[in-house]
């Protein structure tokens, strides 16, 4: 799946459910098979944990990459596009004052 984030898309990952539980026949050996299932039901929590991390990981790196060409957006258009603005403004009134001396 994936979530929007003020207009980015982010990947969201989920753990991939192969097999399920031990089978009966197992669980008589002495606790060994409770042992396993419980090791396995330990195992799948820190999985989710891992899957939901690199959810995290992955969605902080995307929005930093975001983040930096969006600066990179508002420094070009502080430092280029206003100024230019500006000084074609300054450019239009000088020729107005100019005409008006006329």
């Amino acid at each position: 799946g994936e979530d929007n984030v003020a207009g980015v898309l982010l990947p969201v990952f989920k753990r991939f459910n192969e097999g399920g539980n031990i089978p009966q026949e197992l669980h008589g050996l002495g606790n060994g098979g409770q042992e396993v299932q419980k090791s396995r039901e330990k195992f799948v929590t820190a999985l989710d944990s891992l899957v939901a991390l690199a959810s995290l990981q992955t969605a902080f790196v995307t929005l930093d990459e975001v983040i930096k060409i969006t600066n990179r957006r508002v420094n070009a258009i502080e430092h280029v596009v206003i100024p230019r603005i500006e000084n074609t403004i300054a450019y239009v009134k000088s020729e107005l004052d100019e005409r008006e001396r006329e």
